[in-house]
């Protein structure tokens, strides 16, 4: 089942992806929420498992290792442990196991240093190619909820012109300014 994600939540994410050591209460000001609000939401999207951690990327080739790519194939039966086998080495940083047998690793290591990555696995690789990588670009998307919220003051679709308010530690979305007022208007009463 796909988790239940508002445009919150995905700014929430892509906040930190662009950096995961960016402050709660940055965020917060940023999506207009409190910082409580933010960890709560931040634990909620931890427990749904969409937000599985927070990790340091390390430029192996400025400590003096390699960064290879290797592309082989497997039976298609076992690309799962070839994949679970090949993560526990600790000089493998991403292993990608594929539906046609393809497995693709990126490995911290010595080209010399390549077959006895594949010892603990069954059988050889078959294709093997190992090249370099020169230049890499990390930049993990986070995909914006495809949906229309609606007003809550009038039922409408909210779209572009539409407006986000913070009362409390909730975030209303109004279709435009005059149902924003009305609602601060009776939620203020009500304070």
């Amino acid at each position: 089942m796909k988790p239940e994600l508002d445009q919150t939540d995905a700014e929430i994410l892509r906040l930190l992806v662009e950096d995961g050591r960016r402050p709660y209460s940055e965020i917060a000001e940023k999506v207009g929420m409190s910082s409580p609000s933010i960890i709560s939401r931040v634990e909620r999207l931890q427990e749904m498992g969409v937000l599985e951690g927070f990790e340091a990327r390390i430029d192996r080739s400025v400590l003096g290792t390699s960064r290879l790519l290797l592309r082989f194939t497997v039976r298609i039966d076992r690309v799962g442990r070839t994949v679970e086998a090949l993560s526990e080495d600790g000089r493998v940083e991403t292993v990608f196991g594929s539906a046609d047998g393809t497995v693709t690793v990126v490995a911290n290591l010595e080209t010399d240093e390549v077959a006895e990555l594949f010892e603990p696995l069954e059988g050889t690789p078959e294709d093997l190619t190992v090249e370099s990588v020169l230049d890499e670009a990390h930049s993990p998307t986070v995909e914006t909820p495809s949906f229309a919220p609606e007003c809550v003051e009038c039922g409408n679709t909210v779209d572009d012109e539409g407006v986000s308010e913070s009362f409390g530690d909730n975030v209303y979305h109004f279709c435009c300014t005059s149902c924003e007022s009305n609602f601060k208007d009776r939620y203020e009463s009500l304070g």
